[in-house]
């Protein structure tokens, strides 16, 4: 597939397993780069050095979530895609909705277990 090939993913996951899994289908399937991190302040600390094409995030992190994420990566400066994946999708919603933040504020939104072709395609179309 290759679909990512040259493109730079930032992943966020608490849980190494999972994220160790994604990053290893996004490598493989999709040819991106990935750099993993675990928590938020991670996250923000390699996008203060570094750069990155897209952030791919879950969204119930530790004692966080992807939308605090979301909104500091903006807050930052920083305009890059942020996409979540989530074994709880209802609760992106209710989360924005209790913040009054726009659920646009991610360019997708992907159920675990990850439907591998819909995310490589989903990610394609939001890079282009």
């Amino acid at each position: 597939m290759n679909e990512l090939s040259g493109r730079t993913i930032l992943l966020v996951e608490d849980r190494s397993d999972v994220g160790s899994s994604i990053a290893a289908m996004l490598r493989r399937l999709g040819g991106a780069t990935v750099h993993q991190r675990s928590s938020v302040e991670q996250a923000m600390e390699l996008l203060r050095i570094s750069s990155a094409d897209v952030v791919v995030s879950d969204f119930l992190l530790n004692t966080t979530t992807g939308l605090a994420l979301a909104l500091q990566i903006r807050n930052a400066g920083h305009s890059l895609p942020i996409v979540i994946v989530t074994g709880a999708p209802d609760l992106v919603a209710e989360e924005c909705a209790m913040n009054h933040v726009s659920p646009t504020i991610f360019a997708g939104v992907y159920e675990k277990p990850i439907n591998t072709v819909a995310f490589l395609r989903g990610l394609q179309t939001t890079l282009t």
